[in-house]
């Protein structure tokens, strides 16, 4: 069998200190990057910068997050409420609106009935063909030129 020699250095605690570095270098955390900080425009413009590329939703950095928080902070809800009472209101006036044309069309077709049922009522009696009668104050009409035919067929024209 073949002898082999082993040499052992030992230290004592001052030789070991000075020889061996004891300190945690590869565990450190790295040293912090300073971040400047941006004024307004500057802010602005790097929100210009990446407008595109936030997303739209999201609970943070999201356009909607900014939307919520810049709404909380000046108040939009209430200017919200503002608008929305204004928006019932002009809802409510014009369905009252389209109630008042119904009730006025309502009115107009019972008095162009009545009117009707006047004129049919009346009746002209014409002994020559051919002639045009002027006819003035019926309730429908305030003045009708009748056209008489030989065939006695009626045509009323408004003047």
């Amino acid at each position: 069998m073949k002898r082999l020699d082993l040499n052992k250095n030992v230290f004592n605690k001052e030789d070991f200190l000075k020889t061996i570095d004891t300190s945690f270098t590869q565990l450190v955390p790295p040293t912090p990057v300073e971040i400047p900080v941006m004024n307004v425009d500057e802010f602005f413009a790097e929100y210009d910068r990446l407008f595109y590329e936030i997303p739209k939703d999201g609970a943070t950095n999201s356009h909607l997050y900014l939307v919520e928080t810049s709404a909380e902070y000046i108040g939009w809800n209430n200017i919200n409420a503002e608008i929305q009472a204004l928006l019932d209101e002009i809802a409510s006036l014009r369905q009252e609106i389209l109630v008042l044309n119904e009730e006025k069309l309502d009115l107009q077709l019972e008095l162009a009935s009545t009117n009707t049922q006047n004129l049919e009522a009346s009746t002209i009696v014409v002994n020559q063909p051919l002639q045009t009668l002027r006819v003035e104050n019926l309730p429908a009409v305030a003045v009708a030129e009748i056209a008489i035919t030989p065939n006695s067929q009626i045509a009323m024209v408004q003047g």
